[in-house]
């Protein structure tokens, strides 16, 4: 099994670079939406289906203050969400998850990309016809500002 976001067993996957970890020059430069999933993707990639253990929330704190002009959070997973999302989290992933207009364009809460989660992507066909496009817009909407060129407003379909 490869990456989660890069798995070919995940459908709809986004296909994201690998890239450099966390680098010390993180904080000195404008933060792409990469750079924010590699930093995630860092501390998840382990245990992903389990909690995350504790010294994680400070280290995670002290990550998410270093980074800046952060544009767009993907919230991976009901931990994830739990943490970015607080009290506008809902009952359930899959409530969030449907809510995810509430929390466009800045976050975006997703389900974990897993072959674990095959029945729930089989069971929300919306997520890969309606969420997954809109994601890919704004990535390459992002990527395309960080190199310097035009921006479509965040809610343009």
């Amino acid at each position: 099994m490869g990456l989660p976001m890069t798995d070919p067993q995940m459908p709809g996957r986004i296909n994201f670079q690998r890239e450099k970890d966390i680098s010390p020059d993180m904080a000195n430069r404008s933060t792409t939406t990469v750079d924010l999933l590699n930093a995630v993707r860092t501390c998840t990639l382990c245990a992903a289906h389990l909690p995350p253990r504790p010294e994680r929330a400070t280290w995670r704190a002290r990550l998410m203050a270093l980074l800046v002009n952060v544009r767009l959070t993907l919230v991976i997973g009901q931990y994830a969400q739990a943490w970015h999302l607080g009290e506008r989290q809902k009952a359930t992933l899959t409530a969030t998850v449907q809510a995810w207009r509430t929390y466009w364009p800045e976050s975006l809460p997703l389900p974990h990309p897993s072959p674990r989660n095959n029945i729930w992507l089989k069971r929300n066909a919306w997520f890969e016809a309606e969420v997954l496009p809109r994601l890919r817009r704004r990535v390459g909407d992002l990527r395309r500002e960080a190199a310097g060129g035009s921006r479509r407003p965040p809610n343009a379909r």
